[in-house]
């Protein structure tokens, strides 16, 4: 399946030793759009997209992590105004372009979840595993937990430091047996977390594959932009998103693969003999249908 051709030429790193699998969970860091659906990248959709991959290879369930609340706690950091937040239309085009590039990848679609951080069911419980790994966790620990390089100790000394720590935490607890036990009952099933590089820290932290039991963890590269830098992080120039029309998407593709060569091997593994041009216009019908 596609997933393997992924799994052979695209994963970086593995956690932990992957056996039965019983459901797979992963997702975007849908902050970056501050609320706008129409500021999801090409990154966000693989972001999704390739932990729904792995799901249809296992024929299992796929949880896709959903945010909104950490979003939210961090709009002043982020710069956006939380009233103007649509994230119901932000998860209608995502599970609407999921489905629609699935389709047209010629795959069928897995069975998805969407772990929404803003439901009460689920911050309430957030919220207690936080505050037990803010004693649990000492705040050196998570300084620098998602940057690429050892020197950086991001929000050390920062205004937001503990906002951000916090936030850290929360994003921490999804990776906790404690949180699907409760969320879901699933107090035996062997889970499968399908990530970008960025999370590796973060997923050691938590004890994937090691402190904690029936875990394991594939590790991808994040999407590229022409800098080769990951796609949500970098210039908005430099991101392909929902917001472009087609020339502006054509344009950047071609930057994208003249600026950065290495980047279309990226690509071609995830989208085989599908240019992105018709991924993104595939995705933006479907948000508009």
């Amino acid at each position: 399946m596609h997933f393997n051709r992924i799994e052979k030429n695209l994963f970086m790193d593995q956690i932990g030793t992957t056996k039965e699998v019983g459901y797979i969970c992963g997702g975007p860091c849908m902050c970056f759009s501050k609320g706008n659906p129409w500021r999801l990248t090409l990154q966000d959709l693989i972001d999704c997209l390739i932990p729904c991959l792995g799901a249809i290879n296992y024929s299992v369930p796929v949880y896709l992590y959903f945010q909104s609340y950490e979003s939210d706690f961090m709009a002043d950091v982020l710069v956006f105004d939380i009233k103007k937040a649509d994230y119901a239309s932000m998860k209608k085009f995502l599970l609407n372009g999921l489905k629609a590039v699935l389709q047209l990848l010629k795959y069928p679609e897995p069975e998805i979840f969407i772990i929404d951080t803003k439901q009460e069911s689920i911050k309430n419980v957030i919220d207690r595993l936080e505050k037990k790994l803010e004693e649990k966790i000492v705040s050196e620990s998570l300084f620098g937990l998602y940057s690429s390089k050892n020197k950086e100790n991001y929000p050390q000394g920062k205004d937001e430091e503990q906002l951000m720590l916090q936030v850290y935490r929360r994003n921490l607890s999804l990776y906790f047996n404690n949180f699907f036990d409760q969320i879901f009952e699933f107090k035996k099933e062997n889970r499968v977390t399908i990530e970008n590089l960025t999370q590796k820290k973060a997923l050691n932290l938590a004890g994937i594959g090691s402190d904690q039991k029936n875990t394991s963890a594939f590790l991808y590269p994040p999407a590229p932009n022409c800098k080769n830098l990951e796609m949500n992080l970098g210039n908005r120039n430099h991101k392909i998103d929902l917001r472009l029309n087609e020339l502006q998407i054509k344009q950047r593709v071609k930057k994208l693969f003249t600026e950065n060569p290495s980047a279309k091997n990226y690509y071609d593994i995830i989208f085989p003999q599908i240019p992105i041009e018709t991924i993104m216009k595939t995705w933006k019908a479907a948000c508009l249908s």
